[in-house]
C-alpha cells in the first residue's frame, strides 16, 4: 500500500477506498504530528488536554500547520493553544489515555475525523507496532554497531524489540498435535522465520499464501522474549519481519537472535 499523508488517508477512508485499519496505520505512521502543548514552570512542554463545559476531556492532533490555522480561524486561539510539539505518530497516539473521551484529528478541516475512547486501544496497539517496525527497519539496514545501537531513535533498541508483546507467527500442522513454524518465502530456499508485528501485516501474509496454507494452520501472538528463545532452538538462517507488506519487510540474519537475547 502506498503511504498516504493524513489528509489523503482520511479522505480515502471517507470515500471508502481504504479500510479503518489502513487509515489507522497511515495516521500512526505519519512522522510530523503537531500536538498542542502547555509549558510547566521550568518551560518543559507537556501534552494539552482540552475540556468541554460538561467536563469531558479530549485530545487534538494536527497533521500540518495548515490544519492548525483552519481551526484557529474557525474557533479562535483558545481552540489550539500557543504551543505545539512536533512528534511522531507512534508517540502521539501513544498519549491516548483512557481518561480522555475522544481525539479530534484535523478538526474543522475538509477531511477530519475523530476516534472515541473505545477505539483508543486499537490505535495504541498500532502505535506500539509502528514503533517496533521502525526499530527493526533501522536494524536491518544498520551499517555499524553505532547505527544498530541507535536504531529507531530508541535508548535501548534491543530491549524494545525484546519486550514487545505483539509479535505474530503462523504454525502449520505437521502431524497429530504437532505444528511447525511457517517460513518466509525465499528464492534461495533459505530457512527464514516469518514474523509479523501487527494484525494487518499477518493478514497480508495469509492472503498472499492462501494457496500454500491448508486449513490446518493457526496464528499465535507471542512476546519477544518467548519468541526469540524459541527461534534460537530452530536451525534458521535468518528472520523476515512482515515479509508480505503492507510495509517494507525487515530481514535480519540469525545472529540477531544472539544480540537480542544473549
Amino acid at each position: 500500500m502506498t503511504t498516504l499523508e493524513p489528509r489523503q488517508a482520511i479522505q480515502a477512508f471517507i470515500d471508502e477506498t481504504i479500510t479503518g485499519t489502513e487509515l489507522a496505520r497511515a495516521l500512526v505512521s505519519w512522522p510530523n504530528w503537531n500536538v498542542p502543548a502547555q509549558l510547566d514552570q521550568s518551560g518543559t512542554p507537556g501534552v494539552s488536554r482540552f475540556v468541554t463545559p460538561n467536563g469531558e476531556r479530549f485530545f487534538r492532533l494536527f497533521s500540518d500547520g495548515g490544519a492548525i490555522d483552519e481551526l484557529r480561524a474557525a474557533e479562535g486561539d483558545d481552540a489550539v493553544g500557543p504551543h505545539f510539539v512536533e512528534t511522531s505518530g507512534w508517540w502521539a497516539f501513544g498519549q491516548l489515555t483512557d481518561d480522555l473521551q475522544w481525539v479530534d484529528i484535523n478538526p474543522k478541516c475538509k477531511a477530519d475525523i475523530h476516534y472515541r475512547q473505545p477505539q483508543f486501544e486499537m490505535l495504541r496497539e498500532m502505535a506500539r507496532a509502528v514503533r517496533i517496525e521502525g526499530i527493526l527497519g533501522d536494524m536491518a539496514h544498520a551499517q555499524s554497531e553505532d547505527e544498530l545501537a541507535h536504531a529507531g531513535g530508541a535508548d535501548d533498541p534491543m530491549a524494545a524489540v525484546r519486550e514487545y508483546e505483539g509479535y505474530r507467527i503462523v504454525l502449520q500442522e505437521s502431524g497429530e498435535d504437532d505444528f511447525q513454524l511457517v517460513l518466509a518465502p525465499d528464492t534461495k530456499n533459505r530457512l527464514l522465520a516469518a514474523v509479523f508485528t501487527a494484525a494487518d501485516t499477518l493478514q497480508a501474509f495469509l492472503n498472499d499464501r492462501t494457496e500454500l496454507l491448508d486449513g490446518n494452520h493457526r496464528s499465535v501472538t507471542v512476546d519477544g522474549k518467548t519468541l526469540f528463545a524459541q527461534l534460537k532452538q530452530i536451525e534458521l538462517q535468518g528472520l523476515v519481519f512482515n515479509c508480505s507488506g503492507p510495509i517494507r519487510p525487515a530481514a535480519l540474519a540469525s545472529q540477531f537472535l544472539d544480540l537480542v537475547l544473549p
